[in-house]
C-alpha cells in the first residue's frame, strides 16, 4: 500500500525535485503538495496525474488544516521556507511550522519530516572537525535562528519526528539568487563575480531527495540527521563553473561577505541507513550548467 504524503513547499529546489523524482521513479507514494507559489521561487509546478497541487500559504493555518483534512497525509515533508526576505522570515518559517504543526496534530500525521539547515550550527570553529547531530547549536543569522525555532516547535510537538539538516543544496531549478546559477548568470551577461573564501559543502539535490526517502523508510522516529556532501570553498566553486564554461575567470572579485566562515557536518548516522552519496560534486557540476545555459528564461 502507497504511503500518503505531504510536501509543504513544492515549488522551491528541494521539494520540487522530490516530488519529480519519486513519480518518475514510480515509488510507492500518493502525493499531494503545496506552495504559495510567488516570484520569488523560479521552479514551476509539477502537474502530474499522481500529483495533487493547491496553492497555500502554510502561514494560513485554517487552510493549510482544511488542505489537511481532505489530503489525509500519513507523513508531511516540511520543505516551506523564506530564506531572502528577512522580515518575512520570523513569520513564514516559525508561524508556517506552527500551523504545519498544528494541522499534522488535528490529522493524525504519522510523521512529519522538517527539513532544517546546516547553519543551526554556526560557524566550524576548527579547520577539519565536522559537527555531528549532538554538536552545540550557535545560530548566526536570522534565518539560521528562525530554523532553529521551528526545530524546538517540532521537537516539543507531542508529534513522530526526524529533522534534516541540510548542507547547501544545488541542482537544476534553482533560484538564480543562489551561488552556481548566480555565477552561471554572471557568465552568461558578462558581469563582475563577487565571491568570498567561505567554505561549504555541496550536495546534489537528488541526493538530497535520496536521503528524504531513505528517512521515509528507514528514519528512527525523533532523530535528526545531517544531510551533506563535499566540502569546497566559494571561490573553488566559482572557478570549477568557470572552467566548466571554459570563461568567467576574470570577471571573479575576491571580497569579505559576511556569514559563518566555514560550515562543515558528520553524515555518518543517515549512512547507518544505507544512504550515500551517489552524484560527485565534479561530475554533477557540468550537467547542472548545461541545463542552465539550455533554460536561460529561469534567470531573467
Amino acid at each position: 500500500m502507497s504511503k500518503k504524503i505531504m510536501i509543504t513547499g513544492s515549488c522551491g529546489l528541494i521539494g520540487g525535485s522530490f516530488i519529480r523524482k519519486m513519480i518518475y521513479e514510480k515509488q510507492p507514494y500518493s502525493i499531494s503538495s503545496l506552495d504559495k507559489v510567488d516570484s520569488n521561487n523560479p521552479n514551476s509546478v509539477y502537474m502530474h496525474k499522481n500529483h495533487a497541487f493547491q496553492i497555500a500559504n502554510v502561514c494560513d493555518p485554517h487552510i493549510i488544516n482544511t488542505i489537511f483534512q481532505f489530503e489525509q497525509p500519513e507523513i508531511v515533508i516540511h520543505a516551506a521556507e523564506e530564506s531572502c526576505n528577512q522580515e518575512l522570515m520570523i513569520s513564514s518559517n516559525i508561524q508556517g511550522t506552527k500551523s504545519v504543526i498544528e494541522a499534522c496534530q488535528k490529522n493524525n500525521v504519522q510523521k512529519i519530516i522538517y527539513l532544517s539547515s546546516d547553519k543551526v550550527y554556526g560557524s566550524s570553529t576548527h579547520n577539519t572537525y565536522r559537527e555531528d547531530e549532538e554538536s552545540n547549536l550557535n545560530p548566526n543569522s536570522l534565518f539560521a535562528i528562525s530554523k532553529l525555532s521551528s526545530e524546538l516547535l517540532i521537537k516539543n510537538s507531542g508529534l513522530n519526528y526526524n529533522i534534516l539538516r541540510l548542507s547547501n543544496n544545488f541542482g537544476p531549478r534553482q533560484a538564480v539568487s543562489k551561488l552556481i546559477p548566480k555565477t552561471i548568470k554572471s557568465i552568461l551577461n558578462n558581469s563582475e563575480i563577487q565571491v568570498s573564501e567561505q567554505s561549504r559543502q555541496w550536495i546534489h539535490v537528488n541526493d538530497t531527495c535520496d536521503a528524504i526517502q531513505t528517512v521515509i523508510e528507514n528514519g528512527i522516529n525523533n532523530q535528526i540527521y545531517n544531510v551533506s556532501g563535499g566540502e569546497y570553498s566559494n571561490i573553488e566553486i566559482v572557478q570549477k563553473i568557470c572552467n566548466v564554461m571554459s570563461s568567467g575567470h576574470n570577471l571573479i572579485k575576491a571580497v569579505n561577505l559576511p556569514g559563518d566562515r566555514r560550515r562543515a557536518t558528520n553524515n555518518e548516522l543517515l549512512k547507518k541507513l544505507n544512504w550515500k552519496l551517489n552524484q560527485k560534486f565534479n561530475d554533477s557540476i557540468p550537467f547542472v550548467v548545461e541545463w542552465f545555459q539550455n533554460n536561460k528564461w529561469i534567470m531573467k
